[in-house]
């Protein structure tokens, strides 16, 4: 996989989809599609930094999803437990910064207080198309990049593809066009309102 670096930071977001139907249509339970969708998590957050990604925005479990039978619920957050305890330490090396979007206090409290530690140690570093209640403010003008595999399937070679694709898109902001030879996923100082 060739880097992509680019003065431009980018944000890429990602709603890690189908682990549960992936696990299934492999012949093993739901609970080893989430296994298998924590070894893409650690593909695509090893991918990230020599692509360009300089926040990596991942959707793991919303709201609907407390309404899944409570032995899956009970999986996914001892898999979560595992990846902070496994994982972590080598995130703070690598000066990744992790932060917890969401309602905290629905989690268990000894996964809450494991990844409040964690967020503490990395401060100060660095099959269905839909967007659930993913990010929804921030979606105003992001470009989409879709893709058939399911989240277990995602690779780093699959990320550089997304990049690459929206590196060649012309993003123009409700604007004209740019001139040929002008910056294409740059847009002019005020093409835009300021976040509030």
């Amino acid at each position: 996989m060739q880097s992509m670096r680019s003065d431009t930071p980018l944000h890429v977001a990602i709603i890690m989809d189908g682990n549960g139907r992936w696990g299934t249509r492999h012949g093993l339970t739901r609970v080893e599609g989430h296994v298998a969708g924590a070894e893409a998590v650690r593909r695509a957050v090893e991918a990230a930094p020599d692509l360009g990604v300089t926040t990596l925005t991942l959707f793991a479990f919303s709201s609907a999803n407390w309404a899944r039978p409570k032995p899956e619920i009970d999986a996914l957050m001892r898999l979560f437990r595992e990846y902070l305890a496994s994982d972590g330490a080598r995130l703070a090396e690598s000066g990744a910064k992790l932060v917890l979007l969401g309602r905290r206090d629905r989690l268990p409290l000894d996964l809450a207080a494991a990844t409040e530690a964690l967020e503490r140690a990395t401060t100060g570093t660095g099959g269905q198309q839909r967007l659930s209640d993913f990010l929804l403010w921030e979606c105003a003008y992001a470009e989409f990049w879709f893709t058939e595999r399911m989240w277990p399937e995602f690779t780093g070679d699959d990320l550089a593809d997304a990049i690459f694709d929206f590196r060649r898109r012309v993003r123009n902001f409700g604007a004209i066009p740019a001139a040929k030879g002008e910056a294409l996923n740059d847009h002019p100082a005020g093409a835009f309102p300021p976040k509030p």
